[in-house]
């Protein structure tokens, strides 16, 4: 639970510099953050016409555990399509971010 957070403090804190998709269907930018010798990968929507300057809500996307790995693919199965359409991207300007659970590990610590 402390590397998600760390992990989310790290995202939050820098500065998004990203080329605006002229696309119709906008792409989630992949990314791998690393803490260690531990690493996270994840995908990143920014809204359109996204500007530094200005405060954005932040939606955090936790898959299932069937996404689970290390392709920074399979977390974009379920959900991910719903944050790249454009009615939702008009309605509801923010930041999108996916991260993937490696696997065999799980979100939240669990007794076994």
């Amino acid at each position: 639970m402390k590397k998600v957070l760390t992990f989310l403090l790290v995202v939050l804190s820098w500065g998004f510099v990203a080329a605006q998709d002229t696309s119709e269907t906008p792409s989630y930018e992949k990314r791998v953050f690393q803490m260690d010798e531990d690493e996270m990968p994840y995908a990143i929507l920014l809204p359109e016409n996204y500007d530094a300057s200005k405060s954005y809500p932040l939606v955090l996307f936790l898959h299932g555990a069937g996404e689970r790995g290390s392709d920074n693919e399979r977390q974009l199965i379920h959900g991910a399509s719903l944050f790249r359409a454009q009615s939702f991207r008009e309605k509801y300007p923010a930041i999108i971010l996916i991260p993937q659970c490696g696997s065999g590990d799980y979100w939240s610590n669990v007794k076994k």
